[in-house]
């Protein structure tokens, strides 16, 4: 509110400048014209500007009269301007944008353990539309007014504003999310979208957009956690449809479909899976999950692991299974 009030008072700065100096000229030529105290006078000039039709003072003379028209002239001219002016404050929307910027600056305040996605153009349309669909909170930073607009329509929470701005990233809540999607469309605007999340938030996990392998290691050493390049990532997928199709079509329906997840489940040291071999868990029985790897403290990623693997504490274990199998998995897990 108080800068709704700021940036009004900025607009109407003009008349309200108009209105004092026509206030002190009515009350100098009342006090000059009519011998009028300073009181009696500002009385006049105020009953005389709000055209209240209060009776004068007292009769005024041929000079007081034709000075009492100007002042009524001048005070409509001086009030039609105002309304102008406001009007035309209200008509443009900036109250309105002001608003909506405080209520969404409040509701982001609440969130926690959210996504933060950078830049709302391709890449970042489909990471929104996948987050919504693993139903995670997340809020959406472009500087595009288009975009945002774009933002709204879908019903996403947005912020319009420079991701590389630790103001826009402070009200976006990053001391509280959890990842940052740095999705721009400049490999340079997210090589600053990292260093400036990192700096902000040690702990936050953040994913980038590499519009070239070049700028992987930029990112990397930017501080991003992971590099995503769409364009060998696409080849990738279109030379595996030809080669591979039915791998393919086995990878799409994972990822894309949602009948089976893949999830990755860190063992604490209190799980009873610790110390125990792949086929004594017998996990696909117990709990319908796949073990597709194992990626072990010393050993790194084993994919594919052998039946007398044993389980480590700290050991994080890939499965392939549908929600109602992983959920069962990570309640024996915990058990």
């Amino acid at each position: 509110m108080r800068r709704f009030t700021k940036r009004f008072v900025r607009r109407e700065f003009p008349v309200i400048v108009a209105a004092l100096a026509l206030l002190a000229v009515g009350v100098s030529g009342y006090h000059v014209l009519e011998g009028m105290s300073l009181l009696d006078a500002l009385y006049m000039t105020v009953i005389t500007i709000s055209t209240v039709g209060y009776e004068e003072v007292h009769p005024l003379g041929a000079a007081g009269r034709a000075f009492t028209i100007f002042i009524i002239v001048a005070g409509a001219g001086v009030v039609a301007y105002f309304l102008g002016v406001a009007s035309q404050f209200f008509l443009d929307g900036e109250w309105r944008a002001d608003l909506e910027r405080r209520w969404r600056v409040k509701m982001l305040s609440k969130m926690r353990d959210h996504v933060i996605v950078c830049g709302y153009g391709r890449v970042g349309r489909h990471v929104s539309s996948e987050l919504t669909r693993e139903g995670m909170p997340f809020v959406v930073v472009d500087p595009d007014d288009r975009a945002v607009e774009a933002i709204h329509q879908g019903e996403y929470r947005s912020i319009r504003g420079d991701a590389t701005d630790e103001k826009t990233l402070g009200e976006a809540g990053i001391d509280r999310a959890r990842a940052l999607v740095a999705a721009a469309s400049s490999d340079a605007d997210n090589v600053f979208i990292a260093l400036t999340a990192r700096s902000m938030n040690p702990g936050i996990q953040i994913i980038a957009r590499a519009n070239s392998v070049e700028s992987e290691a930029k990112l990397r050493r930017a501080g991003a956690d992971h590099v995503i390049t769409p364009y060998p990532l696409s080849a990738h997928r279109m030379v595996a449809a030809i080669t591979r199709p039915e791998v393919a079509d086995f990878v799409d329906q994972v990822m894309r479909e949602g009948h089976l997840e893949l999830e990755r489940v860190a063992l604490a040291s209190d799980s009873p899976l610790v110390g125990k071999r792949l086929a004594e868990a017998d996990l696909r029985n117990a709990a319908g999950v796949i073990v597709i790897g194992i990626h072990d403290p010393q050993q790194g990623l084993v994919m594919v692991p052998q039946a007398d693997m044993v389980f480590a504490e700290g050991c994080g274990m890939i499965v392939l299974g549908t929600r109602e199998d992983l959920t069962r998995f990570h309640d024996l897990t915990h058990a």
